[in-house]
């Protein structure tokens, strides 16, 4: 459905070495307009599938160009601002649990973690909480630190900019009557969460 070539791991390690090559060689890449501020606003009205974050407009570029040539349609940049330019595949389709696992041990047989974003605005429910997974003093370490949780299990995560040399890995929308059991899942697997009202 997002892609029209076979699963190559080659193919993965190649974004990757286009995207960082890129940050050498800016000219190249297409111009990605720049948002407002140190938030962007945005305006999606979708899940989007998150296939990296990028500290940069134009390794972003770059990783969705990589992308594309790979039969990743409709890849693109989404501005976070703050330095944070995710790179992701927006679809009406993402909203469907089946579709979203379905996609995510697709790419994990090629090596490349996907997690996912709720469409922005979604209203917190009575009672949610957001999960933090962790705090990172850069993005390229709360990156990493998604990838983590995500390669765990808990695809419906993304990076959230808390401050200057604060970037947190958040699962938000979490019914707080399932927070003893995600607190334990959790530990488990090593990771010591924090509850936040959201």
């Amino acid at each position: 459905m997002f892609r029209q070539t076979p699963l190559l791991l080659a193919a993965v390690a190649l974004v990757a070495l286009t995207a960082l090559l890129a940050g050498s060689a800016s000219a190249l890449a297409a111009p990605v307009a720049q948002a407002d501020g140190c938030r962007a606003n945005l305006t999606s009205r979708n899940w989007r599938a998150i296939l990296g974050h990028e500290p940069t407009a134009s390794r972003a570029t770059a990783s969705v160009k990589a992308f594309l040539k790979l039969g990743y349609k409709g890849t693109k940049v989404e501005i976070r601002g703050c330095g944070d330019y995710a790179v992701v595949i927006e679809s009406p389709e993402f909203s469907k649990y089946q579709v979203r696992n379905a996609f995510a041990l697709e790419n994990a047989r090629a090596k490349l973690v996907v997690s996912y974003a709720r469409p922005p605005g979604t209203a917190a429910k009575p009672g949610d909480v957001v999960v933090v997974f962790g705090h990172a003093a850069t993005l390229t370490a709360a990156v990493a630190l998604l990838k983590k949780v995500a390669a765990a299990g808990w695809r419906e995560t993304d990076i959230a900019y808390g401050g200057p040399r604060d970037w947190k890995v958040v699962w938000p929308g979490v019914p707080g009557a399932k927070a003893d059991q995600i607190v334990q899942d959790t530990l488990k697997l090593g990771f010591l969460i924090e509850l936040e009202l959201a």
